[in-house]
Parts: C-alpha cells; sequence; structure tokens
C-alpha cells in the first residue's frame, strides 16, 4: 500500500504541473477516495503460501490487527496528501465464493455436494470489519478539526443476506457459479455490457474528458482456464472454445458500432476524440500463429500444470517450465512476459487511433 501512495504523490506532482498547484491540491480535497483491501492479505498471506513468510507462532487476530495497521496507515498516508473524502470498504462474505468452498473444503464430498461455506473464514471477515469500523471512527472523531470524512462501505451484510435468503433476492443457488447461458442469454448480456461501457464513457466525457481510449475483450475462448473447464477431453483435447471468442468478438463489434456513434454525435469543435483499441486479433494471431513467434505453447500456462492454476496458486513453490518464453501464458488467465513484451504489435496496429488521440 505504501508503493500506490507513492504513485499518487507522483500523480499528484504531474497534476500540479498542467493546472497548477492551486488546482491539484483543490481536486484532491474534493475527490472521494475509495480504499477497498485485506482480502488478498488473509487468503494469500495468512492462509496461503505467504504464511512461511509470517513470524512462527502469529494468530489470525495479530494478523487482522496488523492488516488494521496498515490501512490506518495507508489512510493517514492519503490524508497527508491533501484528500479528505475517504470511503473504505471492508471484506466480503468470501468464505461463500465458490473457488474458496472449492480449495477450502476437507473432501470430495464437500467439493461436489454439500459446498457449505467455510465458517471460520467468514469469522474471519466479520471480526476484521468490526475493527476497521471502530478505527474509522476514532479516526474521524480525532481528525474532525481538518474536515476529514471517513465512511465505511458494507459489502458482508449484503452478500449474508443474500446467502441465507436466496429466493428473496430471486435467486435459486448461491454456492456455485452461475448456470450455463445459451445464446439469446448472452446476447443480452452483450447488450447490457456495451451499454455500460457506453455510459462510463458518457460519464467521463461530462466529467471533462476529451480523449478517450476503450479496450475491447481477448479471445476469451483460448484462455487455458477456459479450454480446461468446457472441453470434453481438456488434456488431448486443447482447442479454443469457439463459443466464447464468438462471444467476445461480438461484444468488440457492438462496442465498437457504440462507441462510433457516440463520435459521430458529439459536435467536430468539441475535441472530443474516442477510440476503440483491438486486443482480440493480436493475441488470436499468437495462438493460432504460435510458430511464427517461436511459442511452442499455446494452449496451458507455464506455472504448475498450466490448465488451471492462477493467483495464489501460481507462488514461489511452484513447479514451472523450464523456458517461459516458449508460452503465450503464464498460467490458466495472464499473459507470459514475452507475451506482453510481443503487444507492442497492438501499438504498431492502432498507431493511427493513438495519433488521433493524442492529436492537437
Amino acid at each position: 500500500m505504501s508503493k500506490q501512495l507513492e504513485y499518487f504523490k507522483e500523480y499528484k506532482a504531474r497534476l500540479a504541473s498542467t493546472i497548477g498547484q492551486e488546482g491539484a491540491d483543490n481536486l484532491t480535497t474534493n475527490a472521494v477516495f475509495f480504499v477497498n483491501c485485506a482480502v488478498n492479505d488473509f487468503l494469500i498471506t495468512f492462509y496461503g503460501p505467504g504464511r512461511r513468510l509470517l513470524a512462527a507462532g502469529t494468530t489470525i487476530g495479530q494478523y487482522e490487527d496488523f492488516v488494521l495497521q496498515l490501512l490506518q496507515e495507508f489512510i493517514q498516508g492519503l490524508v497527508g496528501l491533501g484528500a479528505r473524502r475517504i470511503a473504505v470498504s471492508g471484506v466480503p462474505l468470501f468464505g461463500c465464493w465458490p473457488y474458496i468452498i472449492t480449495f477450502y473444503s476437507s473432501n470430495l464430498t464437500d467439493v461436489l455436494v454439500t459446498r457449505a461455506c467455510n465458517d471460520t473464514l467468514n469469522a474471519v471477515g466479520n471480526d476484521y470489519n468490526m475493527k476497521v469500523q471502530a478505527a474509522l471512527s476514532t479516526q474521524q472523531n480525532s481528525s474532525a478539526n481538518i474536515g476529514l470524512k471517513l465512511a465505511y462501505f458494507d459489502t458482508y451484510t449484503p452478500m449474508l443476506n443474500i446467502q441465507r435468503n436466496p429466493a428473496v433476492f430471486g435467486r435459486k443457488e448461491t454456492k456455485r457459479q452461475g448456470k450455463k447461458t445459451n445464446v439469446n442469454d448472452m446476447q443480452n448480456m452483450i447488450n447490457s455490457h456495451t451499454t455500460k461501457k457506453q455510459m462510463a464513457t458518457k460519464d467521463l466525457l461530462e466529467q471533462g474528458a476529451r480523449r478517450i481510449g476503450v479496450v475491447g475483450l481477448p479471445p476469451m475462448g483460448c484462455l487455458p482456464i477456459v479450454i480446461t473447464v468446457n472441453s470434453d477431453n481438456a488434456i488431448l483435447n486443447r482447442g479454443c472454445v469457439d463459443f466464447f471468442s464468438l462471444v467476445a468478438r461480438q461484444y468488440n463489434l457492438m462496442l465498437q458500432t457504440k462507441l462510433n456513434t457516440m463520435q459521430f454525435n458529439v459536435s467536430a469543435d468539441s475535441g472530443v476524440r474516442i477510440v476503440y483499441t483491438d486486443v482480440y486479433e493480436p493475441l488470436s494471431d499468437m495462438i493460432i500463429q504460435g510458430l511464427k513467434y517461436d511459442f511452442d505453447e499455446v494452449s496451458s500456462g507455464c506455472c504448475r500444470t498450466g490448465l488451471l492454476e492462477t493467483a495464489f496458486l501460481c507462488n514461489t513453490d511452484s513447479y514451472v517450465c523450464s523456458n517461459a518464453l516458449k508460452y503465450v501464458f503464464w498460467d490458466s488467465i495472464h499473459l507470459s512476459e514475452k507475451t506482453y513484451k510481443l503487444y507492442k504489435l497492438l501499438f504498431e496496429a492502432a498507431k493511427s487511433d493513438i495519433d488521433f488521440l493524442i492529436a492537437d
């Protein structure tokens, strides 16, 4: 979190060079800062591979206090940089997340049948949230003289209510990922999400933004984890899942159409420039023509099996492939370092769009 403060300090300096110190200070004072943290600290550090980095005998209560201290120091750092309106989110009901239930269940019956929430993790989340609320209240009272406003966002209780009373919220299942969708469902979802992206762009324009680049979706059907979960033979038949890639293409086409319409409808003298950035075709080409880019493996990741593992399942203790330069993907979702470097092709392909954005 200290690194994020450094980044913000650098950003504020750049802002001051553009709109002046007074303008940067006013913007910081009136801005609302949203702070969301701690979930990975518990799941990856205390209950995950990072546990070995903690002092022997560290209790969960002690670790909660440590994470809370980091949060308080971060808030104080924001205040020191001029922030006066800060919202802090508590941790959600992460013991009921489907992948947490899967990975933390003790036997196959719990994984496939029972699907019970992890009460231990939920208790940790609830305890930490209570500590956060108390700390924010204390910090608010001691800083009222400088106009500081602190707010706590409760994400735990709403999820708990949905978990306990799913029918009230129109839900039938709360312990598994959503049901498979048909083509009509997907079309509706595509339209909904592109409309949301369009509205977000409109909001930016209303806030004064004039040069906006919007990124499309990659070929989702070629992600190793998607191939694994949605293939009849995920070990031997590692081809891309066409349905998901088609969804991405349809989404991208609809997004481009809506962005073009927005650009067409603004006056020529407004200075507004909206462009769509294509990430689908460059990655698709690397996967289809892997040898052209000196890739030997395009459908699984370098980390562990490369079929399912991601995030904290790929860590410093994980075994990895002998040469990551031969892999498009690092794990089942994320690209390898070489692939990211090759993405410079994307910016070369989008040079005309970038020139359009930055031209006076």
